[in-house]
């Protein structure tokens, strides 16, 4: 309860009571849980005062100064606190809904788990205000100067944040879904789990930024220079004139950069050094097929007076070519089928496993060509890039409750089968894949080149 000897020296007026303050600096007011709502404090002195619960909504508290006031609890609703001098006062869950604190001096101040919902903060000085896990709501913060503040959890959700100063700040984890940081200057700024949804950066400066695990959904990005962007993962976001590294790293770019372009020119051009050893030797056993079938049929034919006889025979029965060829001074070998030479099955298991290796890399890769070709297509035309992991079409919260026809299930599955979030795995793979069809075609042509042949000297 507040002190009734204070409270009576406050009701004399600002006057009487400032100049009482001057006389007795020792004193600390207590004025807790108090109803101030009636009383002029325009430019009191409430240096260190116990406001503990007081009631201060809808008042003018323009110039006064709360410097180093316990505000824990008190209603500051929709009070004017412009040009008011709040510095390093304490305060936690007030409610300070809708309250002007436009010029007002806020440094060094404890504002964690303050209620600044509506808050106009704009000019205020806010120099150390540590406000984690704060609800600004809807709060007027541009052009203010938040370089290095401690904003962790803070509850930013539709806040105005146009050309703030957040360089060096650590806002990981924070609400600002809807928020307007448009020219805003993010230099630095920790946004690792900060929830970004529908927020406006146009023109924003993020560089070095640190976007790791941020829900970017449906964010304005145009106009951005994100070259130096870390970690981030776009998500239906509009990026028209924005700028990108020629290596940006986040796994659009680089679902791009891999299935359209010059890039994927160089894969194929992989691909084909890697099968054309196995067609040229696939064309060379036809050939050398082809030319012992003549020599066979010619050894048997010789042997049968009658020619129909000696074909008969030989589309009859293949085990008699099979005895000839193994007594044939060109080749002792097996019969194989093409396509079991062409995946080097008479090679061995790690030949054919590498191969079917091969096989898969080439259908996944033509499903990534084949989707983010798409993908790419509709951002050029339509300025937003595709979305992460589908757009929610439907409330979970009805999902138990209203049944899912198979038509809508269809639509759902399209949706997230047009998202990108699924490739950036099938690419991982698609990448181990590469990897090592290259150190095996690496394998293979060392063998080759180092293989000995005989060269038959003519004189």
């Amino acid at each position: 309860m507040a002190n009734k000897e204070h409270l009576a020296k406050l009701k004399e007026g600002v006057n009487a009571w400032n100049a009482w303050r001057e006389e007795n600096p020792d004193i600390r007011p207590d004025l807790s849980d108090a109803e101030l709502t009636r009383m002029d404090l325009r430019k009191a002195n409430l240096i260190g005062a116990n406001l503990f619960g007081a009631n201060l909504s809808k008042k003018n508290l323009g110039e006064a100064n709360f410097s180093v006031a316990d505000l824990r609890g008190a209603d500051l609703s929709e009070a004017d606190l412009s040009e008011a001098i709040l510095g390093g006062f304490y305060t936690r869950n007030n409610y300070i809904k809708g309250a002007n604190l436009s010029s007002a001096d806020l440094s060094k101040a404890n504002l964690s788990g303050a209620n600044l919902m509506l808050v106009d903060l704009s000019k205020a000085n806010l120099c150390g205000v540590n406000f984690n896990g704060a609800i600004m709501w809807k709060a007027n913060l541009s052009g203010l100067n938040l370089s290095g503040l401690y904003l962790c959890d803070v509850d930013l959700c539709e806040a105005n944040l146009s050309k703030v100063d957040l360089s060096e700040s650590d806002l990981s984890r924070a609400k600002l879904v809807g928020a307007n940081l448009s020219k805003a200057d993010l230099i630095g700024t920790d946004l690792s789990g900060a929830n970004l949804s529908e927020a406006d950066f146009s023109g924003a400066n993020l560089s070095v930024a640190n976007f790791s695990r941020a829900i970017l959904r449906y964010a304005d990005l145009s106009g951005v220079d994100l070259c130096d962007v870390d970690h981030i993962y776009f998500d239906s976001n509009y990026i028209k004139d924005a700028r990108f590294s020629p290596n940006a790293r986040d796994p659009w770019s680089v679902l791009r950069r891999n299935y359209t372009g010059p890039r994927m020119i160089f894969n194929v051009l992989c691909l084909v050094a890697f099968l054309l050893p196995y067609i040229v030797k696939t064309i060379g056993l036809v050939a050398l097929n082809n030319l012992e079938n003549h020599e066979y049929t010619s050894h048997l034919i010789s042997k049968f007076e009658n020619s129909e006889i000696a074909l008969q025979s030989i589309n009859h029965d293949k085990s008699e070519i099979d005895e000839s060829r193994k007594q044939s001074p060109i080749i002792n070998g097996k019969r194989y089928r093409i396509y079991q030479i062409l995946i080097g099955w008479d090679q061995g298991w790690t030949y054919w496993i590498l191969s079917l290796v091969l096989i898969i890399y080439n259908l996944a890769r033509a499903l990534l060509t084949y989707f983010v070709g798409a993908l790419r297509e509709e951002e050029e035309r339509s300025g937003y890039t595709p979305s992460l992991n589908g757009k929610v079409l439907y409330s979970t919260s009805l999902d138990n409750i209203l049944p899912i026809s198979h038509h809508f299930r269809w639509r759902l599955f399209r949706v997230h089968l047009f998202s990108y979030g699924w490739m950036i795995y099938l690419h991982y793979f698609v990448q181990a894949a590469l990897l090592i069809s290259l150190i095996s075609f690496a394998w293979h042509g060392y063998h080759w080149l180092t293989a000995e042949v005989w060269i038959p000297q003519i004189d």
